[in-house]
């Protein structure tokens, strides 16, 4: 079997779907896991967020753009354009899992009850 290729500008959508969920994770988790609904489960940066939530977002808001900008320059490779593929479903499947707490606990995190 062999991969077809993903054309150039439909991997630069995807990898700004990649930064705004990076960004939407990073906020979400920072939030549930100060009001204590919620848990890192990344040790990495399970062990950023015991330094401080400044620092978690920090690095979070660093790293984000670092691996986004590489999958671009190379976004042109197959490796690449699949992997860019494959990390945006992970992020969508965390974000649909921060979103299925939030409704089945009926709490956002940071704002309460909804």
């Amino acid at each position: 079997m062999t991969l077809r290729p993903i054309a150039p500008s439909l991997v630069a959508l995807i990898l700004l779907a990649l930064l705004l969920l990076n960004i939407a994770d990073a906020f979400i988790t920072s939030i549930a896991v100060v009001t204590g609904i919620g848990k890192e489960m990344n040790p990495l940066m399970d062990w950023m967020l015991r330094q401080g939530t400044d620092v978690f977002i920090i690095f979070k808001m660093m790293i984000g753009p670092v691996v986004v900008g590489t999958l671009f320059v190379f976004r042109r490779r197959k490796l690449a354009a699949y992997g860019t593929l494959f990390v945006t479903s992970l992020y969508f499947i965390v974000c649909c899992y921060h979103l299925y707490g939030v409704l089945t606990t009926g709490v956002v995190p940071g704002i309460g009850p909804i």
